[in-house]
């Protein structure tokens, strides 16, 4: 039996209908029963009949179509005169919330009435809620809500000024004045967008966890302001219970395909060596040990692009991804990448969209490498953030590789916030004050790459790597705040996405060089356990170049993925089958076959061809080879082998 609504005898009740003065002083009675209401990630698949997620309230106007003004009613037989009943337009303003007590409160400024000030809803049960001074529940899961309404004259859109994850609760317009509690899901947002809803749209305001608050909206809506309100309380006795954490996100129960996970399945990093015809300069093709290839790199990069016809660029930049994914496929890569084909290094290729970075000639600062060699650095000269206007930019270079993929979900990599502050120059954005340190740098690089992430998500990729090889250098900062901004990043993010983290020691500056700067290996044992509780699902570390203690390191592992590197991705020596199974042998003595995924150190970019194919094709024979030995096959016998199938295809 769902929950009835209480209605009396005789005419319809005015039951839901709900004054200036009871919007703010609610007569709520204590006990009564209370509905959960779920939760999903704000996306606009997510959204779909309800509203939209805002990147820019410019987009949602009157003017563009954009932003639904509902055409007044007529009570008679006569129509409307053509273009009346909606000239009023859209009306804007700030809507504050706060939270004062054990109660929130919102207050519109939008609109011009005294019936704008709201207590939307409770910490606990309402007559032990305290409404002014210090909070009793200090740390809130949810909010319990006593009413909510719809505007039937115009939509309404809401985005935070701040930047503060908020939460709003909706039901579809179908449902009409027939609502029902059971009607409602709850949407997190994380803050870096907004939401529009449609006219109709059941919502009440939108709702923020006390360590985010105050908070203020900008608010636009249809200027009538006409609201249609039940009272959960009231009409159906009962409360809804809405969560404020992401933690409370709820997981798709119908997944597009529910196959089992292959048995050590193996991925690749990121780069791979580009094609020869491919006119677009990487870091790994230029410099010496002398020479800085960051410097070189990034300026026949910029030439590279100056020169060459964007339509021909693009002709070359789709036919090398073709045959990137092409090669991995052959390779038995079950997660390929590809390959990083459109970027000239792994952080620069991200920071060139970043505001506050800048590669401009005049802003370039020298400074050391790694000890190694001196670089012209792009450098930080303002506040970090997305550039005005744009949209996310990962998600469309995501998107160029996944549509030549034949099918096998292609992961994307980002670089992380301790990662691009450790490559960009910072000391002068330091010594002028604009950041107080690198940590708050870091800070708001979370907002921008988080940005990146969901787009991603709502996109459809099931792979997202961050590259944070840093962490292994930096480990004081990486356990004092890296970790938790990794975490922040990756929030609310549904399980169905594999998030991943890579930690190299360090990277070499050309081919066979023996003696260069690395982190020391027993560094992955200090991370191990925070990394452990943390919320990544896999995480990517080298091996094959720094042989680890396995039995020290593997252990601290009780949660998580290994992406364990057993191929080294700058020595022309190619390690044998034969060695790779004994070392993953090893391996597998101290993490479970379930939890270990295979893959070189790091990125491939070095490696001419030959050598590429040699070494993972070896990988490739000792997985298979261990697969069979300890039985790892699935439950059914069928192998799951996407990648070999992609490359049958082609």
């Amino acid at each position: 039996m769902g929950i009835e609504r209480k209605m009396p005898s005789g005419s319809p009740s005015p039951a839901g209908s709900i004054t200036a003065e009871k919007y703010l002083s609610p007569d709520v009675l204590s006990g009564l029963p209370i509905l959960d209401v779920p939760m999903k990630l704000a996306t606009n698949e997510n959204l779909k009949g309800l509203g939209f997620v805002v990147e820019d309230p410019a987009e949602f106007t009157v003017e563009k179509k954009t932003f639904e003004i509902v055409p007044w009613p007529v009570k008679g037989w006569r129509p409307l005169d053509p273009g009346t009943g909606d000239e009023a337009g859209t009306t804007e303003g700030n809507f504050e919330i706060y939270w004062s007590g054990d109660c929130l409160y919102g207050k519109n400024t939008t609109i011009a009435t005294n019936a704008n000030q709201y207590l939307l809803g409770y910490a606990k049960d309402p007559a032990q809620c305290k409404t002014e001074g210090p909070r009793s529940v200090e740390d809130p899961e949810s909010i319990l809500l006593w009413y909510s309404d719809y505007h039937p004259d115009g939509g309404q859109l809401f985005v935070p000024t701040n930047g503060q994850p908020f939460v709003t609760c909706l039901a579809s317009g179908t449902k009409g004045d027939d609502i029902k509690p059971s009607d409602y899901t709850a949407f997190y947002c994380d803050g870096t967008k907004g939401v529009y809803i449609h006219p109709g749209t059941w919502h009440n305001a939108v709702f923020i966890h006390p360590s985010n608050g105050p908070a203020t909206f900008f608010n636009r809506q249809g200027k009538v302001h006409a609201r249609v309100s039940v009272n959960w309380a009231k009409e159906f006795g009962t409360l809804l219970r809405v969560p404020l954490k992401p933690t409370a996100i709820a997981e798709e129960t119908t997944p597009a395909k529910a196959e089992a996970p292959a048995i050590l399945p193996i991925t690749v990093i990121g780069s791979y060596p580009k094609p020869g015809y491919l006119k677009l300069t990487d870091w790994f093709s230029t410099g010496s040990d002398t020479t800085c290839k960051t410097d070189t790199a990034r300026e026949a990069y910029e030439k590279n692009l100056k020169e060459t016809d964007p339509e021909e660029m693009e002709r070359q930049l789709v036919k090398a991804t073709k045959e990137i994914l092409k090669d991995q496929a052959e390779l038995g890569v079950d997660v390929p990448t590809d390959g990083e084909v459109r970027r000239e290094n792994y952080v620069y290729s991200f920071c060139r969209s970043v505001q506050g970075i800048s590669f401009e000639m005049e802003d370039l600062t020298e400074q050391n490498i790694r000890g190694v060699y001196k670089c012209a650095c792009p450098t930080v000269v303002g506040k970090v953030g997305p550039k005005e206007g744009a949209a996310p930019f990962v998600v469309e270079e995501w998107r160029k590789a996944q549509v030549n993929s034949c099918g096998v979900p292609v992961k994307i990599t980002i670089p992380g916030p301790m990662t691009i502050c450790d490559t960009v120059a910072v000391d002068k954005a330091l010594e002028k004050g604009i950041y107080k340190d690198r940590k708050g740098i870091c800070e708001d690089l979370v907002s921008v790459i988080r940005r990146e992430v969901l787009a991603l998500v709502e996109a459809g990729c099931k792979h997202i790597q961050l590259d944070e090889p840093v962490y292994a250098r930096r480990v004081e900062e990486a356990l004092e705040y890296g970790i938790a901004n990794m975490d922040r990043i990756f929030e609310g993010v549904p399980k169905s996405v594999v998030r991943s983290v890579h930690l190299c020691c360090g990277y070499p500056n050309h081919m066979d060089q023996v003696d260069y700067p690395h982190a020391p290996k027993e560094n992955y044992i200090r991370l191990a356990p925070a990394l452990d509780a943390s919320a990544i699902d896999w995480i990517s570390l080298e091996d094959a170049h720094c042989r680890n203690d396995l039995k020290a390191l593997l252990p601290l592992f009780k949660r998580k993925t290994v992406i364990f590197g057993a191929i080294k991705i700058h020595i022309s020596k190619v390690e044998t089958a034969e060695e790779i199974q004994e070392r993953l042998e090893e391996a597998l003595k101290y993490i479970d076959a379930e939890r270990l995924v295979l893959a070189p150190d790091c990125g491939l970019g070095f490696l001419p061809a030959e050598i590429l194919h040699a070494k993972m094709r070896n990988l490739q024979t000792a997985r298979d080879r261990l697969r069979q030995k300890f039985g790892l096959t699935q439950q059914d016998g069928d192998q799951q082998e996407p990648a070999a199938k992609c490359a049958r295809t082609n």
